[in-house]
């Protein structure tokens, strides 16, 4: 609540002081304000990242995994994964001019907006089927395990850009074009949630000549879910082209680069389970169902470590939220997970002017 209230206070400081620069601005002493031109800006595109930090250490945990399941012999197993590429961005906002006309122009944009990217977490299927001859009969036992999963990140920004253009600079195919160039800083609201779910499902059954069938199935679906958030500060800059569709509107193309890196997610976790255990006797038949459940919760940072497994000697990886610091003496490389949008990408943005507002604006001037 505290940081929604944070992040509305700092949006209308912004927009506030973007206004004042606007109308306050004066050419001289004694003169009234000089009313500038202010624009409403929204834009949008996709981004091209490179992994989002520690979530490309998932790599190295579904290797892990795959060697894990590879010690079973009798075990058929399926992995996939799928690294975090694309993010999409959207943004509104508005461009005040402080020094026009001039070459170049000077503005200083304020936006806010919404990034969105995701990244499969290690999806993975594991069966095996065995048929083992005892004295008296075949025991037959068949298991399977289906393991799916998600990270959803979100960022809201507040950007503050310093701007310079070049008014109608460049002229193609007899059109008037306006290279700009930007970069400034921002305060990033992130939010990301990690969703993951497992099915499994166990048989065991006992076929004997001299004595009663038995069977025993037995299956549990488990749903992990995490949800964090952190703040932190990023940078980003870029350049693009304008075209005036008209007077009041116009379009254009930019490419443009963002760091932000998040390094204090803090959250909850919760573990919840159920299950339901079947019991068969050839005289009795099904006796039965046996359900249980169970859900635990807590509340920490999220923490990203490794660990070694003696069998395979082998190191892996963990990430997950915990309430506290995970154990040195078990555990190394312990540090609070770094996730990032670090981005290059491009969008399409509409800019517009509001000529009942500007009206309003330039009374004094007449």
């Amino acid at each position: 609540m505290k940081k929604n209230v944070s992040f509305i206070r700092l949006f209308y400081a912004c927009f506030l002081l973007c206004f004042m620069v606007r109308v306050g601005f004066s050419s001289g002493v004694g003169k009234k304000p000089t009313v500038l031109p202010i624009k409403f800006r929204v834009a949008v595109g996709p981004g091209f990242m490179n992994g989002g930090g520690d979530l490309e250490e998932l790599r190295n945990r579904k290797e892990y995994i795959m060697d894990q399941y590879g010690m079973l012999d009798t075990a058929d197993s399926d992995f996939s994964w799928k690294k975090t590429r694309v993010n999409s961005n959207f943004e509104a906002g508005v461009i005040v001019n402080i020094k026009q006309p001039s070459s170049p122009a000077v503005s200083i944009g304020l936006s806010t907006g919404i990034i969105n990217a995701s990244a499969k977490d290690i999806a993975y299927s594991e069966s095996s089927y065995t048929e083992q001859p005892e004295w008296w009969g075949i025991r037959k036992v068949a298991d399977n395990m289906d393991t799916t999963g998600e990270y959803q990140i979100r960022a809201i920004p507040i950007l503050l850009d310093f701007r310079l253009s070049w008014p109608q600079k460049i002229s193609v195919f007899g059109q008037k074009i306006s290279p700009s160039v930007y970069a400034g800083i921002g305060y990033y609201f992130g939010k990301m949630i990690h969703d993951q779910t497992q099915i499994y499902h166990y048989n065991l059954r006992a076929e004997s000549g001299r004595f009663y069938d038995q069977e025993t199935d037995f299956s549990r679906d488990r749903d992990i879910n995490e949800e964090m958030k952190a703040g932190s500060l990023g940078f980003r800059g870029g350049l693009g082209f304008e075209v005036e569709v008209s007077s009041l509107i116009s379009i254009g193309v930019e490419i443009f680069g963002r760091i932000v890196n998040f390094t204090n997610w803090e959250g909850d976790r919760t573990d919840s389970w159920n299950s339901t255990e079947r019991y068969y006797h050839e005289i009795n038949g099904w006796a039965q169902d046996v359900f249980d459940s169970g859900r635990t919760t807590e509340n920490g940072f999220l923490w990203k470590y490794n660990g070694v497994n003696d069998i395979l000697n082998e190191q892996f990886m963990e990430m997950r939220i915990s309430e506290n610091k995970p154990d040195s003496s078990t555990f190394f490389d312990i540090n609070k997970a770094a996730i990032n949008l670090n981005t290059c990408g491009f969008q399409i943005a509409i800019n517009f002017s509001l000529p009942f507002l500007d009206n309003v604006l330039r009374k004094d001037r007449e």
